[in-house]
């Protein structure tokens, strides 16, 4: 044991010899100035684009596009964390949660644990359905998978996933894609050539 550490010892020491006193590689870089761009390889270097030269001495930064501000779905019960006609089921702890604007649509999924028995799941969503105005397209359940299909008007669409894990007899619950399509933007009328 005691050579294994002289010999992890010695093996550390000459490490550091043999790196000298070298100055780190990045020395040179001073941050107060700003970054320049990597030069273009020829395949990828557009004709009309001023030369290094012409640009040399110029900072010109380029910010990019303002992205545009996030705003909670409609459907979001913000105090309570869950959409206000799809609540978390009461007992269940929550492990996962995602919510926000994908391609046009605001969306919120969220993942759940309960040591509940599936009727008892069962019985809580079918009554959060009946009473939240939801249409069921398709509905299965089981004592060990349970799922419902939901819709509300023509933009509106749900998925609750109840499964029972086999190990540990704890459910699963997964509200998946809670969706509702985000309002259009006005567009701007295209104006009308002048006779």
């Amino acid at each position: 044991m005691k050579v294994q550490v002289f010999a992890l010892i010695v093996a550390a020491g000459l490490g550091a010899a043999a790196c000298g006193r070298h100055a780190p590689a990045y020395k040179d870089i001073n941050t107060n100035q700003p970054a320049v761009a990597a030069p273009q390889s020829p395949a990828t270097t557009n004709e009309s684009a001023p030369t290094p030269s012409a640009t040399a001495g110029q900072t010109s930064p380029t910010a990019p596009a303002p992205s545009p501000a996030f705003r909670m779905p409609a459907f979001m019960d913000v105090a309570k964390g869950y959409p206000k006609d799809l609540p978390n089921y009461p007992r269940a702890a929550r492990i996962n949660l995602q919510y926000g604007p994908y391609e046009n649509t605001d969306t919120f999924s969220i993942a759940m644990l309960t040591g509940d028995p599936m009727d008892k799941i069962a019985a809580f969503y079918d009554q959060v359905v009946k009473s939240n105005g939801w249409t069921v397209s398709n509905r299965q359940v089981d004592s060990e998978y349970s799922e419902w299909v939901l819709k509300k008007k023509e933009d509106n669409d749900a998925k609750v996933t109840v499964q029972k894990d086999k190990q540990t007899s704890k459910s699963f619950i997964i509200v998946v894609a809670r969706t509702a399509k985000q309002p259009q933007k006005p567009q701007p009328a295209a104006s009308k050539p002048q006779s």
